[in-house]
């Protein structure tokens, strides 16, 4: 596991309560962000199929 060099001001804890994610969700942005890098924590955009009728 890798882990931030810097010493940041809130942990996981803190940030899941702010933002109010499970603190679970926050460290697997933290290991996603590790090992991908920034841009994998933004959206992707889906091709969604629409010949399904809306109701």
């Amino acid at each position: 596991m890798k882990y931030p060099q810097k010493q940041f001001d809130k942990n996981a804890a803190q940030i899941s309560k702010e933002t109010g994610r499970h603190y679970q969700t926050v460290i697997s942005w933290v290991h996603k962000y590790n090992n991908e890098g920034a841009e994998s924590l933004f959206c992707q955009k889906v091709a969604v199929d629409f010949d399904y009728p809306f109701f």
